[in-house]
């Protein structure tokens, strides 16, 4: 039996077309069928990329306002979230953000038993992600340049039983510290107290059982400055997105509707940066102002002038002039 060419063409058929991955993920052809590598692997999920858990965002305006969790009591109908939500100390963690900020608050986690997390932004392009690990306090750093420029900033904490890693995009840094609670109160915990960026309150007799989870922003008579030879960390301005807490997902939309914060003011739902449009033209650069929910373009590096470099700069002649 022969088998004419044009058989073997029409027969022929790429998986990749069309494309059949979302969320602008890569296509790669296997012929007889595909695989989908999605364009940010934290947050992009599902075989074919379509689930981002990005699209779960609030905005944060003013530097006031900020979430809080506090449990002080263990409430049957709580249970469930306090727990997802104190996972945070021992889980791994991803969290997408998109700022200017340079020096600026992020979120913070603690127990009545000084266990604690603490993620903030310093140095102009510096995401540091603060742990401990027993009566130890770990640090991690990595500097990245496009931190304080509005973009995507995809942050990735993994954590095992002996390691920890912290990713800021395509930067990664790992310590041989895995996770080592307390399970004794010390109003001394640590042997490395220098390294403390925030502390809770530390009477003398232990506190009465307790979890507090802050995001955004915190009161500074509920969480103290311990070192006063650091500048005191702003609160933050720009989107938080795609929470996720080990394998939990949790709702920051859910969350703003049942804050604990004593200012509630000044958190919206979404992120909707009026720059993602490029409304800026031939080459101008676009910034957003979270605050006033606008944005503006700067045409000083182009020849172009008006609210969105669309205007030509330009010069007429006579035939006169020289």
């Amino acid at each position: 039996m022969s088998v004419h060419l044009s058989e073997i063409i029409k027969d022929c058929k790429p998986s990749c077309v069309p494309n059949p991955c979302k969320n602008g993920a890569y296509c790669r052809e296997l012929w007889s069928t595909f695989e989908c590598v999605c364009q940010n692997r934290w947050a992009h999920l599902g075989q074919h990329c379509e689930t981002n858990i990005n699209e779960d965002a609030l905005t944060f305006i003013s530097r006031e306002s900020y979430l809080k969790r506090n449990y002080l009591s263990d409430p049957e109908d709580m249970r469930d979230e306090r727990e997802k939500l104190r996972a945070i100390l021992n889980s791994s963690l991803l969290v997408n953000l998109r700022t200017y900020d340079r020096h600026a608050f992020v979120l913070y986690a603690n127990d009545h038993y000084n266990n604690f997390i603490h993620l903030y932004l310093t140095n102009r392009s510096e995401v540091v992600y603060l742990y401990n690990y027993g009566s130890d306090i770990v640090n991690l750093t990595i500097e990245h340049s496009e931190l304080h420029n509005a973009r995507s900033i995809q942050v990735a904490v993994i954590r095992t039983e002996t390691n920890t890693t912290l990713y800021v995009n395509e930067k990664n840094v790992t310590v041989e510290r895995g996770f080592l609670l307390l399970d004794e109160y010390s109003n001394k915990p640590w042997t490395n107290p220098e390294h403390e960026v925030l502390s809770p309150h530390r009477p003398p007799a232990p506190p009465t059982e307790y979890f507090q989870f802050n995001i955004g922003g915190y009161d500074p008579a509920n969480l103290l400055r311990p070192n006063q030879d650091t500048a005191e960390l702003e609160g933050y301005i720009g989107c938080i997105r795609g929470l996720k807490i080990g394998e939990n997902l949790i709702s920051l939309r859910e969350m703003a509707t049942q804050n604990n914060a004593h200012v509630t003011e000044g958190v919206l739902n979404g992120c909707q940066m009026k720059c993602d449009a490029e409304p800026c033209k031939n080459g101008g650069i676009c910034t957003e102002n979270f605050v006033r929910q606008e944005s503006t373009c700067n045409c000083e590096h182009t020849s172009f002038l008006g609210e969105f470099c669309s205007e030509e700069k330009g010069a007429s002649f006579s035939g006169e002039a020289t």
